[in-house]
């Protein structure tokens, strides 16, 4: 789990599962979207409205906003 904030300042929590990652409202514990990587996640880190995951396979970044 991971915690990212976009610019405009509403923070979203990230979890990674069966290769993907789900983005939390953590304020209204309501779903705010997925990203798809099709690939066994090992690691999150929020950095800004960016999340880095590391897989299996190396490292990648997700904006998150766009």
């Amino acid at each position: 789990m991971a915690a990212v904030v976009p610019s405009d300042g509403h923070p979203l929590l990230a979890v990674a599962r069966r290769g993907a990652v789900a983005l939390w409202d953590p304020l209204t514990c309501r779903w705010a979207g997925s990203r798809l990587l099709e690939r066994p996640i090992k690691a999150l880190a929020g950095v800004g409205s960016n999340l880095v995951v590391g897989c299996t396979d190396g490292l990648g970044v997700v904006d998150v906003v766009g």
